[in-house]
């Protein structure tokens, strides 16, 4: 069984130590228990390494779990398991707009949430894999959410730097014209006068190191990895 880092967002102490004391007993890791979007981005800010969220549908605050849910994988690439102790229709169908791996309501058992764990991870991991680019060691570059994860710090994209990188990674090491580049920008209507140029000199600043974008003169650019 594989084991994750995981984020218990529950307000009811009593079932989350429980969930705690399941999930450490199997040998994943809890980073923490949180009751709050402020909570939560507490322990997302420090910890760039979570791949689950355990989250309660309904948090007391102005903002319940699925509101929750969705800003963290509008920037992370965490996977979601909701928990409820209801299975009313109404939060059932605001929930299909996250791209959960399952949802259990209490009481919940261990068989039940350590196999939904197991089958939903795997299959998260495989969507991840088609948006996560590696870069070079322990740098990857999320297409999906538009950024790069560089050991304890993650990197923001624009629109326009993402549509520039993807393309120069789709001929990494080698020549990308001014014309592929050109057509990409234009394609996605990035259209201004010197965007192109100005997108790639924002985004060679925002490159950690190992990364180097370099001019071909009168030809077009080079990523090099």
């Amino acid at each position: 069984m594989s084991k994750y880092n995981i984020l218990i967002v529950e307000d009811e102490l009593i079932p989350a130590n429980y969930l705690k004391k399941v999930l450490e007993h199997y040998g994943h890791k809890v980073v923490g228990i949180a009751d709050s979007k402020n909570s939560v981005l507490q322990y997302t800010y420090n910890n760039l390494h979570l791949d689950l969220a355990l989250m309660d549908i309904r948090l007391n605050g102005t903002r319940d779990g699925i509101e929750i849910a969705k800003y963290l994988q509008s920037y992370l690439p965490i996977a979601i398991l909701f928990i409820s102790a209801y299975s009313d229709m109404e939060y059932l169908e605001r929930a299909k707009d996250v791209n959960a791996i399952g949802y259990l309501v209490k009481p919940i058992q261990p068989n039940t949430l350590l196999s939904t764990i197991e089958v939903g991870m795997s299959k998260f991991k495989a969507s991840l894999s088609k948006n996560i680019i590696s870069l070079c060691k322990d740098i990857t570059f999320d297409a999906k959410h538009q950024t790069i994860h560089n050991a304890n710090k993650i990197i923001s994209l624009t629109f326009q730097e993402t549509v520039i990188l993807k393309t120069l990674l789709a001929n990494k090491n080698s020549l990308t014209t001014t014309e592929e580049l050109e057509y990409a920008f234009y394609q996605e209507e990035l259209l201004s006068d010197g965007a192109l140029r100005t997108t790639i000199w924002r985004l060679r600043k925002k490159l950690p190191a190992c990364i180097q974008i370099e001019t071909i003169y009168k030809s077009g650019y080079k990523i090099i990895l």
